[in-house]
């Protein structure tokens, strides 16, 4: 279960796309149609989507569902955790998590995913733009962490809060064209990262 938070021009869509790009078996939540050139099928309809997966079971494709409706995001949970299995593995990547979400417990659906579907075989990519207006799930089950810039000061305490890095640490990361980034795996120290070269360690 990977987490990406950053502010729009932080570089979150582009690190999310670097770690899906050869995986095999892909379902991508797109509101904005930031993946159609991630060599994807896209997909806006709830019924072509449940059709088409079914049609594909166990079998690899890669699609990106840009949703019309916010329920839409029940249907993307229920066939995301229904194809999980552990000798064909899934990517799902849900982008812009705070408009589907809220600051309290995920939603059933997406609790679902975000508890259970790594046991089958599921690997969890979701973000944000404003970790404080996203569930506390994503983070809390998280096994690494992705953060770029943040926009307010909120965003940055909350991070800060959860995570345990220094509130001036997060404080210096910078958008493009340097896009700063901590980058931190469950138990052990964060690295920040400018332009992919590893800059600071958290025990420096």
């Amino acid at each position: 279960i990977a987490a990406f938070y950053g502010a729009s021009g932080s570089g979150k869509s582009f690190a999310i796309k670097k770690i899906i790009k050869t995986d095999k078996r892909v379902l991508i939540y797109d509101p904005e149609g930031e993946y159609q050139s991630e060599n994807c099928i896209v997909i806006s309809s709830s019924l072509e989507l449940v059709k088409f997966v079914k049609s594909k079971h166990l079998k690899n494709f890669r699609i990106t569902f840009e949703p019309k409706a916010r329920k839409d995001f029940l249907v993307f949970c229920q066939i995301a955790f229904a194809e999980c299995h552990s000798e064909y593995p899934l990517t799902i990547v849900v982008d812009e998590l705070g408009g589907v979400t809220s600051i309290a417990k995920a939603p059933p659906a997406w609790h679902t995913v975000l508890t259970r579907a790594r046991k089958y075989g599921g690997k969890i990519r979701a973000g944000t733009q404003s970790p404080a207006e996203a569930d506390k799930t994503l983070l809390r089950n998280r096994s690494s962490l992705w953060c770029g810039m943040l926009e307010t000061p909120k965003d940055r305490r909350y991070i800060s809060d959860e995570t345990g890095i220094d509130l001036e640490i997060i404080e210096s990361l910078v958008g493009e064209p340097h896009f700063d980034s901590i980058l931190q795996e469950r138990g052990k120290p964060w690295v920040k990262m400018r332009k992919g070269k590893i800059v600071m360690k958290e025990n420096d």
